[in-house]
């Protein structure tokens, strides 16, 4: 087991030699020397979760190495890939002085990313909301949701709820960080269905009461559920709908098309295409050359019928 103090003594250039381990390179680096990784698999960082990583480091030393990449941007620096926790702890309260890191110089910044993400992984760190936002990155850095799905060993299925924290309202995030535990994936599903259905305003209001009511997650799915089938309106078709007269019928479509086949009697002719052409103004679209032939061909007509497609 590996265990430094809090002041531990500068390793001499033999002694930092004898840290590199056969296919390793270790080193004791300064925490001011380590940046974040823009691409790092953890969101949620508590300063409750900092403070006992401080007391560990001062009571315990260091168990393990750190994780790191030079920083190709500047040199003598470098890019956490796993362990920015013990960093945060040495910047904010001074748990060491210095920290082992290994070193790999080999790895791009996706791959130090990856690597950060499996051994959080293997230490069932990760919340939902930061596997989640992780995804994001890695869409954004050009990566496939199939292949995020291969790579982190999910199902690819999964994946839908997973995209939904970075879909939600910039408030409703900063919620879910603040409580991660209480937003999985599938509660982050759900409540961006809900925000889709009937905005943000009903989302945080159903959060609030989760959080001070202390419910659990199926309990806010069904919530969700409920508010969303009475939000949304119920006057959608779902197959044609055909409204018959005697003089003729009118149908709607799903899609949107409406179809008119109706008889007018001569002296109405004109008031209804009036009316008509008024009503189609609010949804159709007119053609710059709107030709007036078929007006004049219809009030010849003795049977008068039209037939309209919108």
């Amino acid at each position: 087991m590996l265990k430094f103090s809090n002041t531990p003594t500068p390793p001499s250039p033999d002694k930092e030699s004898s840290n590199a381990v056969i296919g390793r390179e270790l080193r004791l680096i300064d925490p001011k020397l380590i940046d974040p990784n823009p691409l790092a698999p953890r969101e949620i960082y508590t300063e409750e979760m900092i403070q006992t990583r401080a007391e560990e480091l001062k009571t315990q030393g260091q168990r393990d190495p750190i994780h790191v990449i030079p920083n190709p941007k500047e040199p003598g620096r470098f890019i956490i890939a796993d362990g920015w926790t013990r960093v945060q702890a040495c910047l904010e309260h001074q748990a060491l002085n210095q920290l082992l890191a290994e070193i790999h110089s080999d790895l791009s910044l996706e791959s130090s990313a990856w690597l950060g993400w499996e051994n959080n992984e293997g230490r069932a760190e990760h919340t939902d909301v930061d596997r989640g936002l992780f995804f994001a990155k890695m869409i954004e850095n050009g990566k496939s949701p199939s292949e995020i799905a291969d790579r982190a060993k999910i199902a690819r299925s999964a994946m839908t709820f997973f995209q939904a924290y970075s879909k939600l309202p910039a408030e409703a995030l900063s919620e879910m960080r603040k409580h991660p535990k209480k937003f999985g994936s599938l509660v982050a599903y759900h409540l961006l269905r809900l925000c889709d259905a009937s905005g943000i305003e009903s989302v945080l209001r159903l959060m609030d009461k989760y959080i001070r009511e202390d419910h659990g997650a199926h309990w806010v799915v069904a919530q969700a559920k409920n508010l969303m089938t009475t939000s949304s309106p119920r006057s959608k078709p779902t197959k044609n709908k055909t409204i018959k007269y005697q003089n003729g019928h009118l149908k709607t479509r799903p899609d949107g098309r409406v179809e008119l086949a109706i008889h007018v009697a001569p002296e109405k002719l004109k008031a209804f295409e009036e009316a008509l052409v008024s009503l189609l103004n609010s949804v159709a679209t007119p053609t710059q050359d709107d030709a007036k032939a078929e007006q004049e061909d219809a009030a010849s007509q003795t049977d008068h019928a039209m037939n309209l497609n919108v």
